[in-house]
């Protein structure tokens, strides 16, 4: 129930007049969307095969629990296309998990 959101002109606008070096995207639920609400960002590296992920429960403002082990955790890869495949595993083991977690109580 969640879509994960690149603004690829804002990303490139900042790669070529700001000098960054990272794409940013950002997993949400989609309105209308009815499933447990979790909100990420995923922060990837340009210059390096790695990404930044910070994944929570909760609205994309709120200040819900982090679904990982810390508020934000670094991914690394030798190449981008396995950079996609850990980002994708890290992100359902951490749904997973919580989604148990919810089932449990």
């Amino acid at each position: 129930g969640h879509v994960i959101g690149f603004d690829v002109a804002a990303s490139v606008h900042q790669v070529e007049h700001r000098g960054s070096r990272r794409l940013t995207a950002y997993v949400f639920r989609p309105p209308g969307e009815t499933s447990s609400g979790y909100y990420g960002e995923l922060n990837i590296d340009l210059y390096s095969c790695q990404a930044q992920i910070s994944l929570k429960e909760g609205e994309r403002w709120g200040g819900g629990a982090s679904l990982l082990s810390a508020d934000s955790i670094t991914l690394i890869a030798d190449t981008y296309s396995e950079l996609c495949s850990v980002i994708a595993e890290t992100f359902n083991g951490a749904v997973g998990r919580a989604s148990k977690r919810h089932l449990s109580v």
